[in-house]
């Protein structure tokens, strides 16, 4: 409940959701569509749908058993992370909603990647060949077909990326961890989870453990005086800062346009029925920053509440604040990015793996 409702409150006042929308039902639709089984670590109890225990017995045939078997392993897989991991611990801490994209990257990933290991001994394949590199994992496994579905297709891309994403993407950053230093890699990898979503998305920033930059946005008194609260903040990361860039493309993101993320914060406000978003965002390189402002500003509303600037590595984002708010807000962004330094190229990847 508490995530829906922060869902309509960030994402909708991002445009990344339709407010009037019924969210509850469109949730439960989606997950009840993708969702086939699952583990509990607050009761130890795993649990699967009736078709998949149905497979398990053989009812269907041996290519359904063998599709119920995978869902086994990559649940039983959980089972193991809550035992020998604390993975229900690790569900507890505050996390940010990009250190929370990276977390279940890790955890669904390794998951994904010793469901495709088991597929691959059962044809004689050692799990190496897949994890060699993202086209070799191709050669062996179909990576749309993991996370499929017609409920999820018409999803907002700002769900079906961030659902998809723990399982494709965390399949590909644990199987480049994996490559690199085996299954004990993958369990320090949990033990010191990517911080970001860009270190999910670029595993050599994990390997280098290049750190986000620390971005926050201070109270401005002049929105205080207007009566605009401070509701929500955030950082959305790469990942979620792509869908944003890619509104209205078909593939729903801009990966292209969010690659090079440093950092961000993101400040929500309301006043009655009305909500504003203040966002900064800074980059590795002032082209990136390029980059990221002229796509952000093809999807800003065009309206006077929104406005789209760079200065420096850094990109201010504003909607649907009052334009004559928008001079000391702008002030403090200024201020801001003025005391940025020019940051150094991202670190090279290590040759060993950083633990």
């Amino acid at each position: 409940e508490a995530e829906i409702e922060r869902a309509r409150l960030v994402y909708g006042a991002l445009g990344l959701l339709d407010t009037e929308q019924d969210l509850h039902s469109m949730f439960e639709d989606v997950l009840g569509e993708q969702v086939i089984g699952y583990y509990d670590p607050d009761t130890g109890r795993l649990v699967v749908r009736d078709d998949v225990m149905a497979g398990l017995v053989g009812a269907f045939g041996p290519e359904q058993t063998q599709e119920a078997r995978l869902v086994l392993v990559h649940e039983l897989v959980h089972a193991l992370q809550d035992q020998r991991l604390g993975l229900g611990e690790s569900y507890e801490k505050e996390r940010t909603a990009d250190a929370d994209n990276a977390f279940r990257a890790v955890v669904e990933g390794d998951a994904t990647l010793a469901m495709l290991a088991h597929a691959l001994r059962q044809q004689g394949i050692p799990l190496s060949a897949a994890t060699a590199g993202i086209q070799q994992m191709g050669d062996y496994v179909d990576l749309n077909a993991l996370v499929r579905g017609e409920k999820l297709d018409d999803a907002p891309a700002i769900l079906r990326v961030t659902l998809v994403a723990p399982y494709l993407r965390g399949l590909q950053f644990v199987a480049a961890v994996q490559g690199r230093g085996g299954w004990p890699a993958v369990n320090n990898a949990h033990r010191r989870s990517p911080a970001t979503s860009e270190q999910v998305l670029h595993p050599e920033k994990f390997f280098a453990r290049e750190p986000a930059e620390v971005v926050e946005i201070p109270e401005n008194e002049a929105l205080v005086a207007a009566g605009f609260e401070r509701i929500e903040e955030d950082t959305l990361g790469e990942l979620e800062l792509s869908v944003y860039l890619g509104q209205g493309r078909a593939a729903g993101t801009d990966e292209e346009a969010a690659a090079g993320w440093a950092g961000d914060h993101l400040a929500v406000y309301g006043r009655g029925e009305e909500a504003a978003v203040i966002w900064w965002t800074t980059w590795d390189t002032e082209a990136d920053a390029e980059e990221a402002f002229v796509a952000a500003r093809s999807v800003s509303p065009r309206h006077s509440t929104a406005r789209v600037e760079r200065k420096g590595r850094s990109v201010l984002i504003i909607r649907g604040l009052p334009p004559k708010l928008h001079r000391p807000v702008r002030g403090d962004f200024h201020s801001f990015a003025r005391r940025i330094k020019n940051q150094p190229a991202p670190p090279d990847a290590r040759h060993d793996l950083m633990y």
